[in-house]
């Protein structure tokens, strides 16, 4: 799938979908389930040919031009209309093998973890006095990645 190819499915979709219009960057980044403060800023890599479009980007892409449902439907996509939240993005990070995917597993499985509104200060509330060191650390490193904040900030 080329750039071109990725920004005529948001048009494709966009109106498939009830939206009347093309689909945001945004709206495709979290329709992928692409973390960080702005989930287009990917599909603006794609759509301009800075970044390859990966396989399973271009996968998802045609199967939902081929007609499959998006997950979660697409009210989640018009209702979400601001960046990821700091809790989902967290609990995505489920797949890495270090520290931060450790504290996403534990997220993942954890009933009483704040998902909504899911900010860096309500999952830092949550662990404080709860998680131990390695976790708050790992707590501060992703915060680190999740904002691309200096780490002394945090």
């Amino acid at each position: 799938m080329t750039g071109n190819k990725l920004r005529k499915a948001r048009e494709i979709l966009g109106h498939r979908w009830g939206l009347g219009r093309p689909l945001k960057m945004a709206e495709l980044g979290r329709a992928l389930r692409l973390g960080g403060r702005d989930p287009g800023e990917s599909i603006r890599n794609y759509e301009s040919d800075r970044t390859p479009i990966s396989g399973p980007v271009a996968v998802a892409v045609e199967m939902w031009l081929a007609g499959a449902p998006v997950p979660g439907g697409v009210d989640v996509i018009k209702a979400n209309a601001g960046p990821l939240p700091f809790a989902a993005w967290l609990k995505r990070q489920a797949v890495r093998d270090d520290a931060v995917g450790d504290l996403a597993r534990d997220a993942r499985d954890d009933l009483g973890f704040p998902s909504w509104p899911g900010t860096v200060a309500s999952v830092r509330g949550y662990l404080e006095g709860r998680a131990g060191d390695p976790a708050l650390q790992a707590l501060r490193r992703a915060i680190t990645e999740f904002e691309g904040v200096d780490p002394g900030k945090i």
